[in-house]
């Protein structure tokens, strides 16, 4: 009990957290026993003195405590995939700036608006179509839009720059961006409807499979300006189709790992797009896995 005592102080307290791996608990009862028994016989003391000393090294211990700080902080493989599946959800989830700039630059000129870079990814838009800015008004959400903005950008640390303009954040939620996006879903729709072929480089089959995209959106009973429900969330939702008609949820944004075909592929996918599964209605598959 000295010895431990010692080691106690030693080690801030922390002996105890050890004590059955240093020493088992049928030993150390053993060895009290036989030290009430036989504790009066010098090579008997002598021999548990050993032993105890030789169980409670520091050294042994400190390592002890260390194994055990490990085990404590270390995770099976199903926990660390599990958070890994959480935070690649959470990336996907989130709009880069660096797509949201993509998109919306294209799309705003596209429609017909006016802007510049002026500094280094940072905008002045000197004007703002009557027909993104009526289209805000519908919507009905966030702020009024301007006629121009003196500056615009799509990474929050540029802001503020110092000696130059304030800019406005253009990201998710923005009443510019909400407008342009609504716009350019009227316009386009039916090339979502259409589709395209994409190349999945992970996969070393030469399977094919369709991959759905599904919108998943949540309203209130409150209503916009033109009578319609407001939308509180929007979700984008894929499943992917193999030939046998089986249907997988393929995650949030499984369109990141793939790329567009090759002028030397294209020859290749028009027999694919010719097999009859693909005729079949694929939404209405794709639908089912999220039914609850």
């Amino acid at each position: 009990m000295k010895k431990i005592e010692a080691e106690q102080k030693a080690l801030g307290g922390k002996v105890f957290d050890v004590l059955g791996k240093a020493i088992a608990g049928t030993e150390l009862r053993e060895l009290l026993i036989e030290a009430i028994r036989y504790g009066d016989q010098p090579e008997v003391r002598d021999r548990l003195n050993q032993v105890v000393h030789d169980k409670l090294d520091q050294q042994r211990l400190r390592e002890l405590l260390e194994e055990r700080a490990l085990a404590r902080d270390s995770m099976d493989i199903a926990k660390v995939q599990q958070i890994r599946e959480e935070m690649e959800r959470a990336e996907a989830r989130r709009l880069q700036p660096h797509f949201i700039a993509s998109f919306f630059l294209e799309a705003f000129t596209q429609l017909g608006g006016t802007l510049r870079q002026r500094e280094p990814q940072r905008y002045e838009i000197s004007h703002v179509p009557a027909v993104i800015r009526n289209r805000g008004r519908q919507i009905g959400v966030g702020e009024p839009l301007l006629l121009r903005y003196e500056r615009i950008c799509f990474e929050k640390d540029l802001i503020s720059i110092s000696g130059k303009p304030l800019a406005a954040f253009i990201c998710s939620g923005h009443s510019l961006l909400d407008a342009t996006i609504d716009l350019t879903l009227e316009r386009h729709r039916d090339l979502l409807k259409q589709g395209t072929i994409l190349i999945d480089e992970n996969d070393s089959s030469e399977g094919t499979r369709a991959l759905v995209y599904l919108e998943h959106s949540i309203q209130d009973a409150r209503t916009n300006l033109n009578g319609s429900r407001r939308l509180v969330s929007r979700r984008m939702q894929y499943v992917e189709i193999n030939p046998e008609g089986n249907t997988y949820n393929a995650g949030y944004a499984p369109y990141l790992n793939y790329r567009p075909l090759t002028d030397e592929e294209k020859g290749f996918v028009e027999k694919v797009l010719e097999e009859s599964w693909l005729r079949e209605d694929l939404e209405a598959k794709a639908n089912t896995i999220f039914r609850y």
